[in-house]
């Protein structure tokens, strides 16, 4: 079990470590089919806000996506975050001039069994790495941030 835990740790560190070197990401959803359908079932939109709310106050803050969010994760997070108060500006590749902070999120798969989560924010962004088991969506650690 300890030698697991290592080996996702260094997995977790590596990943972070090649996202935080790319300057240029591509963004939104990722996923296999299979992988995409367990993410629906997860409510990890939830854990997106929750750790948001923490710097980012709802009533006080407009986003404004810079992609598309037709995949079922980003449908899901616009209803969560304007459920909790966040105003919201969906992608509009013809008016891309708007006030409000730039807001993305990459979702992928590290491995068959791994999920990555990184949402950005202007120039900061936060990541989660997630783990399947038993087609349920688990946590891998703590959030990381990068100012």
């Amino acid at each position: 079990m300890k030698l697991i835990n290592i080996f996702l740790l260094a997995l977790t560190s590596f990943v972070f470590a090649g996202c935080a070197s790319t300057e240029k990401m591509t963004k939104g959803s990722y996923l296999t089919e299979s992988n995409a359908t367990i993410l629906a079932d997860s409510n990890i939109e939830d854990d997106v806000v929750i750790q948001l709310v923490k710097d980012f106050p709802p009533a006080k803050t407009k986003l404004n996506f810079t992609h598309s969010t037709l995949d079922g994760f980003g449908i899901a997070l616009i209803k969560q975050l304007r459920d909790k108060g966040y105003a919201v500006a969906e992608f509009n590749p013809e008016n891309n001039n708007v006030d409000g902070l730039d807001f993305s999120y990459i979702v992928d798969n590290i491995l068959p069994n791994q999920l990555f989560l990184s949402v950005h924010i202007e120039n900061a962004s936060i990541s989660r790495l997630y783990k399947i088991e038993q087609n349920q969506l688990q946590a891998v650690g703590y959030w990381t941030h990068k100012e």
